[in-house]
């Protein structure tokens, strides 16, 4: 039985599919391949070789991932930096609330938990620091200098 398909109609078909994942994967892998593989339709219909077709396929996908994707992939990057885990504590500025001149280890509250602190500067208790850094459950910050 005989359904009138050309070989670029299975590549069309493909390539809708891979178009239609990318909607479920993030990343633009899979809509790079798709436009490989409406490449290698287009190549395929205009000489009706399979070889042609394939290697146009190979050719549009690497073009497509090194070329199209990174420039996606920028466009829809969130800017923001993240507010959750150890990205999201940089930049915070805390208080120190104990320090190492009263006999104790550098520690400060951060939210909601007591955290030790790891700093090249100098500190003292009631010291304004930023954080720079996580490391564990140590918190690696830099004094505030006041003007």
């Amino acid at each position: 039985m005989d359904m009138g398909l050309e070989p670029w109609h299975l590549w069309v078909s493909i390539a809708l599919c891979l178009l239609i994942g990318e909607v479920f994967v993030s990343g633009f892998v899979l809509a790079s391949l798709g436009l490989g593989a409406l490449t290698g339709a287009l190549v395929h219909q205009l000489t009706g070789d399979m070889g042609w077709g394939v290697g146009s396929f190979a050719l549009g996908s690497g073009a497509a991932l090194l070329l199209i994707r990174p420039y996606f992939s920028k466009l829809l990057a969130p800017e923001e930096r993240s507010s959750f885990g150890a990205a999201g504590m940089v930049g915070d500025a805390i208080t120190v609330s104990d320090a190492s001149d009263v006999g104790g280890q550098l520690k400060a509250r951060y939210r909601d938990s007591l955290w030790s602190l790891k700093s090249e500067d100098e500190l003292f208790e009631g010291d304004q620091v930023v954080i720079t850094d996580v490391e564990g459950a140590t918190l690696i910050v830099k004094k505030i200098e006041e003007d």
